[in-house]
């Protein structure tokens, strides 16, 4: 980490680096605002996940020869799990049904046992559930013909360092990660009355981020029937 002599805001690391210091007025917290990044990273992705925010959702293909599969190791929640397979989108249980599922074959939506073809020992499968940093897979496939899974999943922000300069979030929302980063400094700095003010522009940036991301994923126009010519 060099001095942080040149304060344009870049979207990228060291520019982020260098605003937080000139903002401040501290180019002498070299050595902490790197801290500050960090805890604003883990802030802006819990918070990007939240929204379901559509740039935050990755994809990952495992092929399942037994009913369980790791996680991706950026994995921070299901968005859909599919049986590629099949093109079957699997339905979530909790851990306790799927105990139940397994050993009785009990539909905890309908209330009553499955029954062929909706389930069997070793079949098409149906469920999911997440246990630790595994998923479990409802029933079992078939050994002899491993499962497809496609997940899409939200995913975790990479950290920004020297070696990784960027990520979505920066590149899109450079004022988010800023005042993120600017909420953290104020407790090391003893600041308290700054709390509220970083943490409050950074609310507002985020309100206006879930509106960004609702529209970018819903229609915003009405289909309007064509009119006759005659």
């Amino acid at each position: 980490m060099t001095v942080f002599a040149n304060p344009t805001f870049e979207a990228n690391y060291q520019g982020l680096c260098n605003k937080i210091a000139d903002t401040l007025n501290r180019q002498d917290l070299v050595s902490v605002i790197p801290d500050f990044t960090v805890l604003a990273t883990s802030r802006i992705q819990r918070d990007l996940a939240r929204l379901r925010h559509p740039l935050a959702v990755s994809r990952a293909i495992a092929t399942v020869q037994n009913n369980y599969v790791p996680l991706p190791i950026d994995y921070l929640a299901v968005y859909q799990l599919m049986d590629q397979d099949t093109s079957i989108l699997l339905s979530y249980l909790s851990p306790d049904q799927s105990m139940q599922v397994m050993s009785q074959g009990f539909n905890p939506a309908a209330t009553s046992f499955l029954t062929a073809p909706n389930y069997l020992p070793n079949g098409t499968n149906i469920f999911y559930t997440i246990i630790g940093n595994t998923i479990r897979i409802i029933p079992p496939p078939n050994v002899n013909s491993p499962t497809l899974l496609d997940l899409w999943y939200f995913a975790k922000l990479p950290a920004l360092g020297t070696g990784n300069p960027t990520n979505w979030a920066l590149t899109h929302y450079s004022d988010l990660y800023l005042y993120g980063s600017l909420a953290h400094s104020a407790p090391y700095l003893k600041n308290d009355e700054r709390i509220g003010v970083w943490d409050g522009i950074y609310q507002k940036i985020l309100s206006d981020i879930e509106v960004e991301a609702d529209r970018a994923i819903r229609p915003q126009s009405k289909l309007v029937s064509a009119r006759k010519s005659f």
